[in-house]
């Protein structure tokens, strides 16, 4: 083979291998961009599962609210009758005090008194949050309230409770709440703020106090009312 045949081969050669790395290299390329889009796209395909089960949770959380609102309005349309009724029974009683019979009639009468909490439990100072108001006529005996609790002195709470009349319901806490941590910073002594109690109510008008224990020993009234309890 003459020296050119041998030059000319051994071109096509360096050529070949040229050729060869290059695609290679366009190989390589390709498997990586395919296996970053691949990675990509199951990213944005966890994403849009992610937005869709958030949205799935907003419509849930929105047709609680409508409930909740609609219960309220009948709540209100409720209270309403109630101080109709009562308007008409002071009314009653108004004419009955002017008539001949009031001093028969006084004599025997006793004057209604208003539910007292047992417990006793002395006023504290809190800031809480109900996620489940206890503001409502309520239409079931049995309810669940939570929400979350923090002593402004920044004392432990130790027990959580409600009591209705003279009946205490203890319920459970320590319960997580991230947004309020990072809202008002970190609770040292309360690092978990929320609680869940579920408490019984007899039918007709009670006295209502959510109670929390302190790390003293002590409970203490966040919230004290007077309830109501008429079913459907």
């Amino acid at each position: 083979m003459s020296n050119d045949s041998a030059d000319s081969v051994a071109r096509l050669a360096a050529q070949l291998d040229e050729v060869s790395r290059r695609d290679a290299a366009f190989r390589l390329k390709t498997a990586q961009e395919y296996v970053q889009v691949e990675a990509r796209q199951r990213e944005l395909e966890n994403k849009v599962h992610e937005l869709n089960a958030y949205v799935h949770q907003l419509h849930l959380e929105r047709d609680r609210l409508k409930s909740e609102v609609q219960a309220a309005h009948a709540d209100v349309e409720a209270f309403a009758w109630m101080l109709h009724d009562a308007e008409r029974d002071a009314a009653a009683l108004g004419t009955l005090r002017n008539s001949a019979i009031w001093p028969l009639v006084s004599a025997w009468a006793k004057s209604p008194k208003l539910p007292q909490v047992a417990t006793g439990a002395e006023a504290g100072d809190f800031d809480y949050f109900l996620h489940t108001s206890p503001y409502r006529l309520y239409r079931d005996t049995h309810f669940t309230l939570r929400g979350w609790l923090l002593p402004k002195n920044g004392q432990a709470v130790t027990g959580v409770r409600v009591a209705i009349d003279n009946k205490t319901f203890h319920g459970r806490s320590g319960i997580a709440e991230p947004d309020v941590i990072a809202q008002r910073g970190p609770q040292p002594k309360n690092p978990q703020p929320g609680f869940e109690i579920t408490f019984e109510i007899p039918l007709g008008r009670h006295a209502f106090s959510l109670e929390a224990q302190l790390d003293n020993g002590l409970w203490r009234a966040a919230l004290q009312m007077p309830v109501w309890c008429r079913p459907n």
